[in-house]
């Protein structure tokens, strides 16, 4: 009795057949993913890069540095901000004044006070005027508008400094 399977008796029966190997559709897709976004990527960067520059003043033309302005000054737009009755520091006349919104909880404006505020008031002693302005952001810091009351409080009895 043999114990070969017909399989087997199949192949040993047939020596030059071949194996064939078969792929999931999974395994395909999975194969064709990074042909794909190399093809995308590629097409996307040909029509990318040929596409025209468009801009009214040049038509068409790449914008050079001295037409982009690099080499003149930019205009500065200013906007009147009311002081009101907050907190100052300076001079009155002083030629800039930097006003402030600012939330006592905040940690970015915590670290501008301490990096910043004080190298100011140093390096332009008479040239700089300070205002802040409470801005409290009531949904991130609760007890901010705690806070601006009792800075407010101080400001009154002139101790806010």
């Amino acid at each position: 009795m043999s114990t070969e399977s017909p399989e087997s008796k199949k192949a040993s029966a047939n020596p030059d057949a071949e194996e064939s190997i078969t792929f999931k559709r999974s395994h395909f897709f999975l194969a064709m993913l990074p042909i794909a976004f190399v093809l995308g990527i590629s097409v996307g960067y040909i029509f990318w890069g040929l596409q025209p520059f468009s801009s009214s003043t040049n038509e068409g033309k790449p914008i050079t540095q001295q037409e982009a302005g690099a080499t003149t000054p930019q205009e500065v737009t200013r906007y009147d901000v009311p002081e009101g009755d907050n907190p100052s520091l300076g001079s009155e006349d002083a030629p800039i004044t930097i006003i402030e919104f600012s939330d006592y909880e905040c940690p970015f404006c915590r670290q501008w006070h301490a990096e910043v505020f004080d190298k100011i008031r140093e390096s332009y002693p008479d040239q700089v005027r300070f205002v802040y302005r409470d801005f409290p952001l009531t949904s991130l810091h609760p007890n901010a508008v705690p806070a601006a009351e009792a800075a407010n409080c101080a400001n009154e009895q002139d101790a806010f400094w």
